[in-house]
């Protein structure tokens, strides 16, 4: 419909034969033109939604209420695998007890898979640092 608007109030009734292709190319280059711009327009929310995912599983894991879960997810994971009845398989789907969270499963295991690394948003614990002066005390005096 607006195809053939467009085409109407560019071309009118009828053109001369010499001036039909020019018009019909630039009505159709204007509406290549338009729709491209649309699709632009409807792309650039989503491109923004995805850039905050992105940076709150990169930058922001445990203080995201999105990456949260995901988290969570890790490290009820970590903690099964570290079970004495999950450490020896070969992946932690094998385990007891395991019961896979999406999208969080499929999200871990691809990017375990693709980059070749485990972990996400994951801190050991640390010893106090009382604990830890105390014992490089006791190194340093030889007690």
């Amino acid at each position: 419909c607006f195809f053939f608007s467009t085409e109407a109030v560019f071309v009118g009734s009828r053109p001369p034969p010499a001036h039909a292709l020019p018009n019909f190319v630039m009505v159709i280059s204007l509406f290549v033109t338009l729709l491209a711009l649309s699709l632009v327009l409807v792309a650039m929310p989503i491109l923004q939604r995805a850039e905050e995912v992105r940076n709150d599983i990169r930058f922001l894991c445990s203080s995201s209420e999105r990456s949260r879960g995901l988290q969570q997810f890790y490290i009820r994971a970590l903690d099964l695998r570290r079970g004495d009845r999950c450490s020896d398989r070969y992946s932690v789907e094998e385990c007891d007890g395991y019961e896979a969270e999406e999208p969080f499963a499929d999200y871990l295991k691809t990017v375990e898979r693709t980059f070749r690394c485990s972990g996400f948003c994951y801190t050991p614990p640390q010893e106090s640092s009382l604990l830890s002066s105390a014992t490089m005390m006791q190194a340093h005096l030889g007690n």
